[in-house]
C-alpha cells in the first residue's frame, strides 16, 4: 500500500546541501493497486483542479479484460506518480499522468510515459493519443519531445473552467 506523498519539497536538498539528483531508476513502478487509492486521491487532487473520483481510479485497478492500464511509481513507500492508459481497438489513449509536486523535474513523469507508449507497442498498436491543457506548457513540452504531434484543439473541453484541451498523437509504426 502506497502512502500519501509528503509535503512538497526538492528531493535533491538535504539541510541544504545539494545531493545527487533521482533518476527514475530510483523509483519502484508497479500496477495500481487498491491500497494505493488514497495516496492516488491526494496527489490527484494536489495535481488537477477537476481531480478524478475514487470510482474512476478503482475502474482502472479492477479490469480483467486488460483495456486499462494503470502505474504508480514510488519512492520508498510514497507515491511519487501515476499513469493510466486505455487500449482499445488499434490504439491507446493516455488518460491520466500526475506526478508529485516534489518529484517534478526528475525524469519521473516522462518515464510513466514512456512505459505506456511501451505497453502500446508491445500490444501492437498504432498510435497514442492524449488531451492535455492548452495552458500545461510543461505537459505540452514533454509530449513533444516524445514526438507526439498536436492534431487539434478542443474548445472548452474542461468543464470546470472551460479551457481548452490540445488533442496530441503518437504514430507508432515500426520504426518509430
Amino acid at each position: 500500500m502506497a502512502q500519501a506523498p509528503e509535503k512538497p519539497r526538492r528531493p535533491d536538498r538535504a539541510g541544504g546541501k545539494r545531493r545527487s539528483p533521482l533518476r527514475p531508476a530510483d523509483f519502484t513502478v508497479r500496477p495500481m493497486a487498491p491500497g494505493d487509492l488514497d495516496a492516488v486521491l491526494a496527489v490527484e487532487r494536489r495535481c488537477f483542479r477537476d481531480p478524478w473520483s475514487r470510482q474512476s481510479f478503482a475502474a482502472e485497478i479492477d479490469d480483467p479484460d486488460r483495456v486499462h492500464w494503470s502505474r504508480v511509481a514510488l519512492r520508498g513507500q510514497r507515491l511519487a506518480g501515476y499513469v493510466v492508459a486505455w487500449f482499445s481497438l488499434d490504439r491507446a489513449h493516455l488518460a491520466n499522468v500526475a506526478v508529485t509536486p516534489m518529484y517534478r523535474g526528475l525524469g519521473l513523469g516522462r518515464h510513466l510515459v514512456e512505459l505506456a507508449i511501451g505497453e502500446a507497442r508491445d500490444r501492437g498498436w498504432r498510435w497514442v493519443g492524449l488531451e492535455v491543457r492548452a495552458s500545461n506548457d510543461a505537459a505540452v513540452g514533454l509530449y513533444r519531445r516524445l514526438g507526439f504531434r498536436c492534431t487539434s484543439r478542443r474548445r472548452g473541453y474542461y468543464r470546470e473552467d472551460r479551457e481548452d484541451a490540445l488533442v496530441f498523437t503518437l504514430d507508432l509504426k515500426p520504426g518509430t
